[in-house]
């Protein structure tokens, strides 16, 4: 079987079948407010780029982490998800600190790849497994981290 073929099934099947967006929307991973990212490091840049595919608000943190957040990141609705390299995860949660908020780090990539989250973060999981695969190439990559600020977490 062709792999267009395939494709097409997966598509045409929830249509055939009858099932609503809203339905199709509840199986795809929740994506955040926005995203800040560090375009230096590969698997954020690459992160960031499928957020924007799936019509999510992505913005490169450009070294200036602090500013970004300051300038209203936090002051909006819904969750800020970060993919950055230790030293910007520190200085976010030292900024979500200040706003009444708490950061909590989800994953580390690159050579010791690992899970960091906590059970309430345990929706975000599929989303960063989706976006920040866990292989040989990721594991070669310069080090990033994927961390959360949400409105629930004060």
């Amino acid at each position: 079987m062709k792999r267009r073929t395939v494709l097409a099934g997966a598509i045409t099947a929830p249509l055939v079948l009858g099932l609503h967006s809203e339905v199709l929307a509840a199986a795809m991973p929740r994506l955040p407010a926005l995203t800040l990212y560090d375009a230096r490091l590969r698997p954020a840049d690459r992160a960031a780029r499928l957020i924007a595919m799936r019509g999510g608000l992505a913005r490169q943190s450009g070294g200036e982490i602090v500013r970004q957040l300051r300038a209203g990141a936090l002051a909006q609705p819904g969750a800020v998800l970060g993919i950055t390299g230790h030293a910007e995860m520190l200085l976010a949660a030292d900024i979500a600190r200040l706003a009444g908020r708490r950061l909590r780090p989800l994953k580390q990539t690159g050579p010791r790849q690992q899970w960091l989250g906590e059970e309430a973060d345990q929706p975000w999981r599929p989303l960063l497994a989706d976006l920040l695969p866990d292989d040989a190439q990721a594991r070669a990559q310069a080090t990033a981290f994927a961390w959360v600020v949400a409105e629930n977490l004060r």
